[in-house]
């Protein structure tokens, strides 16, 4: 009976990761937080005249600003310090960003 008391404390560990409370990564947050932003970026009205390479230039750009806020650092810190592995697989299936902040609520 001591090595079942014994193995207790490993199989409850065991079963909790297998139940996506595993934390997120920072590679994980950085995927999802920069996703968010693709689907929540609207293209810059400039752009509508611009042949596809430079639309997408202007948006890359538009992205990178959102980027450098302290927003954006605040947001992935977030989800690497309060997410589940969980919560990171339904926000990388999510197809558009109602659908993402639902999988955060």
């Amino acid at each position: 009976m001591a090595n079942l008391a014994g193995l207790l404390p490993i199989l409850a560990v065991s079963a909790v990761l297998a139940t996506g409370c595993r934390k997120a990564s920072e590679n994980d947050c950085q995927e999802v937080v920069d996703r968010y932003l693709a689907m929540t970026t609207a293209d810059p009205p400039k752009s509508r005249d611009l042949e596809a390479p430079a639309k997408e230039a202007l948006r890359a750009a538009v992205i990178a600003r959102r980027k450098a806020d302290d927003s954006y650092t605040k947001a992935r810190r977030r989800c690497v310090d309060e997410l589940s592995a969980s919560e990171i697989e339904c926000l990388k299936q999510a197809p558009n960003a109602d659908l993402w902040e639902a999988c955060i609520e």
